[in-house]
């Protein structure tokens, strides 16, 4: 165990021994595979000197509130890639603002939503409606673009699609209604 020689380093010494084995218990707890032993967690707070002798200059003053807020130092994954892994290792992972963190596994360029996601979404979005204020937003961003042959006859397609399938959905309420021993397309027939 590394030896500190003041107050103020003994005390940092405990806070971060108290972060590593929080850290250790979170990752395990996610079924991760936790394997920076404390030398190493030290090591990581050493090459991020900022972050560390910022933490020391405020470990007298309140480090517990400062380490949840988002300006607070978190063990966080390098990228998206290691966070798929799922091995914490002193290569995996570095000590970042809970901010940067957060940031670490969001989609980028490319990345595609699984169904469970689309569902979710879809899921918290049912029911929501537009404020005045963003519909007028959404009209005047689209007022005045131009749009292509091509998207045109694309619109013009799923608008007739739409409408079939509300026309079909109307005859089947329809057809359900009056029952399946209906008259009505006799009658129908006989009027043209």
């Amino acid at each position: 165990m590394t030896q500190f020689k003041s107050k103020r380093d003994q005390e940092l010494e405990k806070f971060l021994q108290r972060l590593h084995g929080k850290s250790k218990a979170y990752q395990e707890k996610k079924g991760r595979r936790f394997e920076i032993t404390w030398e190493e967690y030290l090591t990581m707070w050493k090459r991020k000197p900022r972050f560390y002798y910022d933490l020391r200059s405020r470990i007298f003053i309140d480090p517990v509130n400062f380490i949840r807020s988002d300006l607070g130092y978190v063990l966080s994954w390098i990228d998206k890639d290691a966070f798929m892994g799922g091995i914490c290792t002193i290569h995996t992972m570095e000590i970042k603002t809970r901010k940067m963190s957060k940031r670490v596994c969001h989609m980028r360029s490319g990345d595609t939503h699984s169904k469970e996601s689309k569902d979710k979404i879809r899921d918290a979005r049912i029911g929501k409606k537009h404020s005045r204020d963003t519909k007028e937003a959404i009209s005047a961003s689209l007022s005045g673009t131009p749009k292509s042959a091509e998207a045109k006859k694309n619109m013009s397609e799923a608008a007739s699609k739409r409408w079939a399938k509300v026309r079909e959905d109307k005859a089947a309420a329809m057809a359900a209604m009056l029952g399946s021993h209906s008259r009505l397309p006799n009658v129908v027939a006989s009027c043209s």
